[in-house]
This record gives structure tokens, sequence and C-alpha cells, in this order.
């Protein structure tokens, strides 16, 4: 979960929950990045978001993002072997620049 340093026993989620108005937004805009048109198939973008979150130390957005990826056809080893080696991690080519901008 995203913890947020401003608020130390607080978690992205609880924000979320107690300010619901201003969350909407938010995950619309999450919900048009993630499905919405793209160059990038639904699974390529949740492997991303995976990736990111993985080098952003975030454990449960790496896993739900990686979970979703996989119900596109993505293996969620991938995002680890990413983390560790993008150059021979067997990530199709169109997409290590992408990672490398993202690291």
């Amino acid at each position: 979960m995203s913890y947020l340093p401003s608020l130390p026993k607080g978690t992205l989620l609880e924000v979320f929950k107690a300010y619901p108005a201003l969350a909407r937004p938010l995950h619309a805009f999450a919900e048009t990045l993630m499905r919405g048109p793209s160059p990038f198939s639904e699974g390529e973008r949740e492997f991303i978001a995976a990736f990111v979150s993985s080098l952003n130390g975030c454990d449960y957005c790496r896993a739900s993002h990686a979970e979703v990826a996989s119900r596109f056809g993505v293996d969620k080893a991938l995002v680890e072997a990413c983390v560790n080696d993008i150059e021979n991690s067997g990530l199709p080519e169109r997409l290590k620049p992408v990672l490398r901008y993202c690291q």
C-alpha cells in the first residue's frame, strides 16, 4: 500500500475513502489511462504499472497490477525479471525503452 510521508499512519486508500468526491476524478483518470485508447495493450499498461510500483517499493500496487496484467496474458514473473535486468528479461523489444524511461 502506498504510504504518504506527510501522513505517517495513513495510506492512499484511506485518503480516497475520506475524500470520495476528490477520489472519483482520479479513479476516472486511471480508468481512462489503463483502459482507454492507447498504443499499448491493457496488459502492457498493467505490466508497466506493476514495474513502476516495484521501483516505488509499493508491494500492494505491484501485486495488484501484476495480477491484472496476468489476466491479460502477461507473465507475473516478468515484472521481477525486468526489475533485475530489463535487457535479458525476455521482455519484447518495443517495451524496453519504456521501462528504461521509467527507471
